[in-house]
């Protein structure tokens, strides 16, 4: 699994993605917080399926090797609470998290 930040280096992420693939290892899931994040994850995705293709001397049929299948991971953290009185319950938030799974076609 990669996590993916707003100033995550696209282009490192999209080499790996496609080496990853290249290679026939296991292909990462990139889990993602925040539109930003998302944003940088679907552009990773992007550009290593340009890499697949440049790689594959410009082959159409390259494009179909991967496949990008969206989740979405809901998750409560208990936080305590702010001012620090024993009494005080613990605050409940909710994460969401899109993890993008990368997949090979076949």
């Amino acid at each position: 699994d990669i996590k993916i930040a707003q100033a995550t280096n696209v282009r490192k992420v999209a080499s790996f993605i496609a080496t990853s693939l290249a290679e026939g290892g296991p292909l990462p899931t990139l889990r993602a917080q925040g539109a930003p994040a998302v944003a940088q994850a679907l552009k990773a995705a992007a550009a290593a399926r340009e890499y697949i293709a440049v790689d594959a001397d410009a082959n159409v049929d390259a494009l179909r090797d991967l496949v990008v299948t969206p989740r979405v991971n809901k998750r409560y953290v208990e936080t305590p609470a702010g001012s620090g009185s024993a009494e005080e319950k613990a605050v409940r938030q909710k994460r969401v998290e899109i993890l993008l799974r990368c997949r090979r076609v076949p």
